[in-house]
């Protein structure tokens, strides 16, 4: 590997250390960012060996599909999309993954690599199917049938403690309520059972408060449900949802664990949270 390469590798290393795990998410990603300008000019496999030291490879897991997730790592850290429109990225991923794919300890980042694999290799989104699912339906308190999923096969207990550990050593100011999984997610725990024995996993709970069902509440109390929406607009469906417990939420993060946190302390950095009360 070049000096060059070595250099700003150590420098990138340096800029992640500076991470303040106290202030909300997005002022984390914006101060450990690393601009295209730096990094125009070194090797393919120098800029994947600093993308592999970023500290948020994990938020992939939090959200409902690991395509959306690593959107969300596209949007907040520029080496990834000059990475992806190297013409020798494919070649430097399949390598890395070479590498890592039979160490038992490596499950984030292999996961990491497989999704950043399927946006190379087809030039395309692929949404995770969630393998080994079952679709039926739940309904909202007026009657509307939500269609939920039943995931048949959930991580390893060894998945999930690297999945755990990573996630509380990125956000120790939220405590873990409950285990990583893969059986139920955020707008589920929200929207239709509070519970870690909950069994659907929920891609879009708009119609809990489409129907009626619930409505647009000006007053935060608990029990009161909260929605991170991607925009402005109260009928885009919501990134994440949680429950309003005091000043804290509770919710889901993806397939990571169950936690609670204040509103801006999250792997989430929408641009609006709304909340609804019961009708």
């Amino acid at each position: 590997m070049s000096t060059q390469n070595n250099d700003i590798i150590n420098e990138a290393k340096f800029i992640f250390s500076l991470d303040n795990k106290s202030v909300p998410f997005k002022k984390r990603a914006e101060a450990i960012n690393i601009p295209k300008e730096k990094i125009i000019d070194i090797s393919t496999t120098g800029l994947l060996d600093i993308i592999m030291e970023y500290p948020f490879l994990a938020n992939i897991f939090a959200y409902d599909d690991f395509d959306t997730g690593l959107d969300s790592l596209i949007n907040i850290f520029e080496p990834l999309s000059v990475f992806i429109s190297r013409p020798d990225a494919m070649h430097v991923l399949e390598t890395k993954y070479t590498n890592i794919k039979e160490i038992d300890d490596k499950f984030i980042e292999k996961v990491f690599l497989e999704a950043l694999n399927d946006r190379i290799g087809t030039k395309e989104s692929i949404k995770d199917p969630l393998v080994g699912i079952k679709t039926t339906y739940v309904t909202t308190p007026r009657g509307t049938n939500v269609k939920v999923y039943i995931v048949k096969k959930d991580y390893t207990d060894l998945q999930k403690m690297q999945i755990n550990n990573k996630y509380d050593r990125l956000y120790p100011n939220a405590q873990r309520l409950a285990s990583a999984t893969k059986i139920y997610n955020c707008h589920s725990y929200a929207w239709y059972e509070q519970s870690a024995s909950n069994k659907y996993w929920m891609n879009d709970p708009t119609a809990y408060y489409t129907d009626g069902s619930y409505s647009q509440s000006s007053s935060v109390s608990s029990s009161v449900k909260a929605t991170y929406m991607p925009t402005d607009d109260i009928k885009a469906q919501p990134e994440h949802s949680a429950i309003v417990s005091g000043d804290y939420f509770i919710s889901k993060w993806g397939r990571a664990g169950l936690y609670k946190h204040r509103p801006e302390y999250s792997p989430y950095d929408s641009a609006t949270i709304y909340y609804f009360k019961r009708t």
